[in-house]
């Protein structure tokens, strides 16, 4: 009769091949095209609120933790700040001083919205042309933000979980739409900015994919 091995011998074995499991789970990165037109998604996970000119985004463990650039642009900032590791899904001011990492993308704005010459000051350019929707809001108008016009910021926040934020762009990279800037691991959050030109088409408790589904539009259209 043949005897089986002890429960002692084997449960490391399996504990460790649900470890393995777990992290080529969690560290998948699955091809991605955009359903379509418009600012694409920067995360995976459910829209946590969307103001004025500002998308969160909240990433839960089960979620791909790939970042993704909404629209091609060029870097032309990125900023690591360090800080607290509170809960992602915290509002308001409760994940302001969490550790983050920005990434400024000077993108090519919407129809009717004409770009500042490179280099000029936010505070010394004129008012932009066209003012877009937030259609998560009711209609009221708010502007794209960013120097020159024709600026987003991607933002990655850190979570309680999350202690590490990883970044592939630097400064002077070109980037397409739907490009990989990097991952927060461990479930965190994502924020980004409206490119002007453009109005929201998603609203809070929606589900989004990164680099696939449409966050927001051409306001012309």
């Amino acid at each position: 009769m043949v005897s089986l091995p002890s429960p002692v011998m084997w449960l490391p074995l399996v504990l460790l091949g649900g470890l393995v499991a777990f992290y080529a789970y969690f560290h998948r990165d699955p091809e991605r095209s955009p359903a379509g037109e418009g600012m694409v998604s920067p995360a995976d996970g459910h829209v946590a609120s969307v103001e004025g000119d500002r998308l969160v985004i909240y990433m839960g463990l089960s979620d791909v933790h790939v970042n993704r650039a909404p629209l091609a642009g060029v870097v032309v900032g990125v900023r690591h700040q360090p800080g607290v590791f509170r809960p992602a899904f915290l509002r308001g001011e409760g994940t302001s001083r969490n550790e983050r990492n920005t990434i400024r993308l000077r993108v090519e704005p919407g129809p009717g919205v004409r770009p500042s010459p490179p280099g000029v000051p936010a505070a010394q350019e004129a008012p932009m042309a066209g003012m877009v929707s937030d259609m998560a809001t009711g209609g009221s108008p708010v502007r794209g933000r960013g120097p020159a016009g024709a600026e987003i910021e991607v933002v990655q926040i850190a979570g309680f979980l999350a202690r590490r934020i990883v970044c592939h762009v630097k400064e002077g990279d070109r980037v397409g739409r739907n490009q990989r800037l990097g991952m927060i691991r461990l479930g965190s959050r994502v924020e980004t900015t409206l490119a002007p030109g453009y109005a929201w088409c998603v609203r809070a408790g929606e589900r989004v994919r990164a680099g696939e589904t449409a966050v927001a539009t051409r306001s012309g259209r």
